[in-house]
């Protein structure tokens, strides 16, 4: 057995100098030159993938609803608070005036008893100039007294 009292220092420098970094370029080389047509074949690969991945997320992204789908043909929505009906009515006047033809269509939120649902309530002509693409009659007949209401089928199923 033996054994050195003191480790000898190595000299030169400790990153391997310019000799290994020309030895890591010319394997760098020769490895490009031995296998170009798999390396263009992987960045061929991750560009179609990449190139699909921004194109349907881009798809996704600008495929929406219909645009009347939130109120109709109308491309303004306005809201006015129902508690004073004098600015109510002042409030649809004005609107009348500015944008001239209109279609008011009432809405509140109802809570249903019992349940933490709540059910969307509106007051709206059927034959509106704007919101009556919105409206569909399956069966029977609209609304025609300030007594009568039509319902979906969610809405009788969730008041049974």
């Amino acid at each position: 057995m033996s054994a050195v009292a003191q480790p000898t220092p190595l000299h030169g420098p400790r990153n391997g100098g310019v000799a290994a970094r020309r030895a890591v370029i010319r394997w760098a080389g020769r490895m490009f030159r031995r296998e170009w047509r798999q390396q263009l074949l992987v960045l061929a690969l991750l560009t179609v993938a990449v190139t699909a991945a921004i194109s349907s997320i881009a798809i996704v992204h600008h495929i929406g609803p219909p645009d009347n789908s939130e109120f109709g043909e109308a491309n303004t929505l306005l809201e006015f608070d129902g508690s004073d009906e004098g600015k109510l009515e002042a409030g649809i006047a004005a609107a009348r005036k500015h944008f001239g033809t209109i279609d008011v269509v009432a809405r509140r939120s109802v809570t249903v008893p019992g349940s933490v649902d709540t059910i969307d309530y509106r007051a709206q002509d059927p034959n509106g100039p704007y919101g009556g693409v919105l409206l569909a009659l399956r069966q029977g007949r609209y609304p025609a007294r300030a007594d009568e209401v039509a319902i979906t089928d969610g809405v009788a199923e969730s008041l049974r």
